[in-house]
């Protein structure tokens, strides 16, 4: 009921999100996910991030990186990044060396209007 009313209040009350797309490495995590309501769809993260307008990035710190940098070309220039990990300046020293134009996109968590220059 708890991660139900999480989506609940991501989309309805503060109007986030009209669809929740979540990317699993997992069958199992993909139904669980489906069957509590956390998300609406699980996708292949190429389709995932196509036209995506909100990216939440909630994988250990050491797959983050590389998965930017493989995933890159796919995310739109428009789309707002974000993370849920606990290492912010660490991400985006080295997200600035590897990915530098995506930098900007970051918005930190809890997710305000301040964005990185």
């Amino acid at each position: 009921a708890y991660r139900r009313q999480r989506q609940m209040c991501i989309r309805d009350r503060h109007k986030l999100a009209r669809h929740i797309v979540g990317v699993v490495r997992s069958q199992s995590t993909a139904q669980y996910a489906l069957k509590e309501q956390v998300v609406d769809a699980v996708q292949p993260i190429e389709e995932a991030l196509e036209g995506a307008d909100l990216i939440v990035l909630a994988t250990p710190m050491q797959v983050m990186l590389p998965l930017l940098a493989s995933c890159a070309h796919l995310i739109s220039p428009d789309a707002i990044i974000s993370d849920v990990g606990s290492v912010k300046t660490d991400l985006y020293a080295q997200v600035s060396a590897i990915q530098p134009q995506l930098l900007k996109q970051f918005c930190l968590i809890p997710c305000t209007n301040y964005r990185l220059r």
